[in-house]
């Protein structure tokens, strides 16, 4: 009985330890002023990958986001070459409403990542325009407003839609952070 129970502990201890050491999700919420924050308030995680150099952790993002985006190239800025990776990309997302009149939320993002031994840092996501169309009728949010403006407009106009912007953008970091199980098995 007393084996069992060691057993047990160990497994356990076993599943905490590899628990610390990867969060298969990346979790960013947009507060009421339509800016993107952890759970913890903070604007940033940092993503331990021990024994991994900066250099291999910069080309497994690379590889990701080569995978991930159409043009690749296009997307990415190679800020410090092995030191830090932004990608400006937007998306085309179709929302579909109570009333089922179709709505467009197009927007433009920015993930900025950045490097060191063993560790990488994603910054929150930044939403630095997009437009809103139903219909005939468009809100138009240019880049020269600040950041926020467009999560805070659609906050106030419909805050539903929300959550798809943040699973949508959680879902893209956690790909590119983790990759897929399946892409690593060939």
């Amino acid at each position: 009985m007393k084996k069992l129970l060691y057993f047990v502990f160990a497994w356990m201890l076993s599943l905490e330890v590899t628990a610390q050491t990867r969060n298969d999700s990346i979790i960013f919420k947009v507060n009421d002023n339509g800016v993107f924050k952890t759970e913890t308030g903070t604007n940033y995680y940092v993503i331990p990958f021990a024994g991994k150099k900066a250099h291999d952790l910069y080309n497994d993002i690379l590889c990701r986001l080569a995978k991930l985006y159409k043009s690749p190239e296009k997307v990415t800025e190679k800020i410090v070459e092995d030191s830090a990776i932004i990608v400006n990309a937007q998306v085309n997302e179709l929302v579909e409403t109570k009333s089922r009149v179709r709505e467009w939320f197009d927007f433009f993002y920015r993930f900025e990542f950045n490097f060191k031994d063993g560790k990488i840092r994603v910054n929150a996501p930044d939403i630095i325009g997009g437009r809103i169309r139903m219909g005939v009728r468009t809100l138009q949010h240019a880049s020269f407003y600040p950041n926020n403006f467009v999560l805070t407009k659609l906050i106030k106009d419909d805050a539903r839609k929300v959550p798809i912007v943040e699973k949508y953008l959680n879902d893209i970091l956690t790909y590119i952070l983790y990759g897929n199980p399946e892409d690593e098995n060939w």
